[in-house]
């Protein structure tokens, strides 16, 4: 859970969501929870609680969706220029990156080098840089065969994108562990 500084709303509500988290109003303000267990379902782990609420989601149809650029308490990617260099974190739970959390870091590079800078620091997360592919979501899934080869080829391009960085430096600053996938990654 994070405090949201900005958000408010009825104590108890859901006033707002992300690509894995919801806002819930609370009587001073607001907390954004990231993940939660699924009591009904068979797994024992967390999963990203907007994938856990789908069905109560779809349901709030003027839910406002915010993405990495904007300024919430509770966004996983994040990116920053100071002078000549761009800082790109991305905090991820337990440092694990699902197929969509590669991609959307693939996105943020790519924006990231149509920057004005000369190197792009990878920052990680606070407590992990990379742990590598989101085993939980690939044991969640429909086909957890189907997902996995998901979450490598989204890996794959994600480091394809770090690799074809020609007009900057790229450096990983690795500030916590790092495992698997995510040493290669940071490599």
């Amino acid at each position: 859970a994070h405090h949201e500084p900005q958000l408010t709303g009825n104590a108890g509500e859901i006033i707002a969501r992300n690509e894995y988290a919801i806002c819930i109003a609370t009587i001073d303000g607001a907390v954004w929870i990231g993940h939660m267990k699924d009591k009904h379902a068979s797994h024992p782990f967390k999963l990203p609680t907007s994938r856990v609420l789908t069905e109560e989601l779809a349901q709030i149809s003027d839910l406002p969706i915010l993405d990495y650029e904007s300024s919430s308490a509770c966004q996983p990617i994040q990116y920053a220029a100071i002078d000549d260099v761009g800082y790109l974190k991305f905090n991820f739970y337990n440092g694990a990156m699902s197929t969509e959390q590669c991609n959307r870091l693939r996105e943020a590079l790519i924006t990231a080098r149509q920057q004005p800078t000369k190197i792009i620091v990878l920052l990680g997360g606070d407590d992990f840089w990379s742990n590598g592919m989101h085993l939980n979501s690939i044991e969640a899934a429909d086909s957890a065969a189907d997902e996995s080869w998901e979450n490598i080829n989204a890996m794959n391009d994600l480091a394809l994108e770090i690799i074809n960085t020609d007009q900057q430096w790229v450096i990983s600053a690795l500030q916590g562990n790092a495992g698997a996938g995510g040493v290669f990654l940071a490599r």
